[in-house]
């Protein structure tokens, strides 16, 4: 019997491990509690959802509307941003009124410079994915990444590459991004050498 937004989230997350179907109990209550879920808890029921490939156009209409029509966003922590972003950039569909909410988020409550160079990726990667982001604001997330790329890995440099191919840069992280990738091109996994590949093809 699930009575908390944690068992909620934690129930999701053992179907998605297990490739299990959410069972419908588990659903049920998130739909009928949907507006006093701890914040934390609802963007992991959001990505585990995503994840576990249920995309149940009534619970998504309703975390959508707890994304983009309510404050929620501005008392999530960082990674909990993070982890809703991930999951409704996986949703298909106009996710737009929630990539605005959560930039706004970001723009005016997170201070970047507390975000590491895999978190802004990962932002980076989701902006792209949903193509629904302003340009100054995504200059400034490229930005922030240039500024830390020292600490680019090669699998989250694969991550920042394709965002950049896609949108069409070509400067000088683009050129660093395959610079770090190509000193450690035996480490990538098949997946991210499928997706250096097609970013290259794409920049020519």
């Amino acid at each position: 019997m699930v009575k908390t937004s944690l068992q909620a989230a934690e129930a999701i997350h053992f179907a998605y491990r297990n490739t299990l179907a959410i069972p419908l109990e588990v659903l049920g209550f998130v739909k009928n509690n949907i507006r006093t879920h701890n914040p934390d808890h609802l963007s992991a029921m959001i990505y585990y959802s995503a994840l576990a490939g249920c995309f149940d156009n009534d619970l998504w209409g309703l975390y959508e509307m707890q994304i983009a029509r309510t404050n929620i966003c501005k008392i999530m922590g960082l990674m909990s941003l993070l982890k809703t972003c991930e999951g409704f950039a996986l949703r298909p569909g106009d996710n737009f009124e929630v990539f605005d909410r959560v930039q706004g988020v970001l723009d005016e409550k997170i201070d970047l410079e507390m975000c590491g160079v895999k978190e802004l990726a990962s932002f980076v990667h989701c902006f792209t994915v949903v193509d629904h982001v302003t340009k100054p604001f995504f200059d400034k997330l490229i930005d922030k990444v240039y500024d830390l790329r020292k600490d680019l890995t090669s699998d989250v440099a694969v991550k920042v590459l394709w965002s950049l191919s896609v949108c069409g840069y070509k400067d000088h992280l683009t050129r660093f991004c395959i610079k770090v990738i190509e000193e450690n091109r035996n480490h990538l996994s098949p997946c991210e050498n499928r997706h250096f590949r097609w970013a290259m093809s794409n920049l020519r």
